[in-house]
């Protein structure tokens, strides 16, 4: 009698089904009762069954890659199992990690640029900026760019003509090249 009393157990407790959003069946979801140790998982059709004695549980589906669903379940006694479906959506990730935590890291790349990027533009501008000092006389920087590109040989081969009528000048210049 014993053993017949034990084989009417196993239709006491929870059975159902776990689904993906487009309703296909999830094989190997975990089903967990909060409070006990031992853990089930669904068969290929996405079917579970766990025994459980009368009373009030928290029953969770969970899946890799999706959400995890807890449902309030009521199992009575001498009644049969309670069927329960869960419906477990995929979860929003991005290169593997939560969207949030992806839109965290994207705004934290996206300040880090725009500070490199005025960084770099007030450096060239203090460049600018600088004075450098020639022959004991300061200039800015624009000045001592355009000393440096000045071209000393095309001078002195005289390429470069004056234009002015200055006679003084030009009586100077004839000395020089003697």
């Amino acid at each position: 009698m014993s053993f017949l009393l034990f084989l009417l157990q196993v239709h006491r407790g929870v059975k159902g089904f776990v689904y993906d959003d487009k309703g296909s069946p999830i094989q190997n979801a975990v089903i967990s009762v909060r409070g006990r140790d031992h853990d089930v998982t669904t068969a290929e059709g996405g079917d579970f069954w766990r025994i459980l004695t009368p009373g009030t549980y928290q029953v969770t589906a969970s899946a890799p890659g999706r959400e995890k669903v807890t449902q309030d379940v009521q199992v009575h006694p001498n009644e049969p199992a309670t069927q329960v479906k869960f419906t477990l959506s995929n979860q929003n990730l991005v290169f593997g990690l939560p969207m949030g935590v992806m839109v965290g890291i994207s705004g934290l790349v996206t300040v880090v640029l725009i500070l490199i990027v005025v960084g770099l533009w007030r450096l060239v501008r203090y460049r600018k900026h600088l004075q450098v000092r020639r022959n004991g006389y300061v200039m800015d920087y624009e000045q001592e760019r355009s000393l440096n590109s000045f071209n000393s040989k095309a001078l002195l081969n005289n390429e470069y003509s004056d234009d002015t009528d200055d006679d003084e000048e030009d009586i100077i210049l004839e000395n020089v090249r003697r």
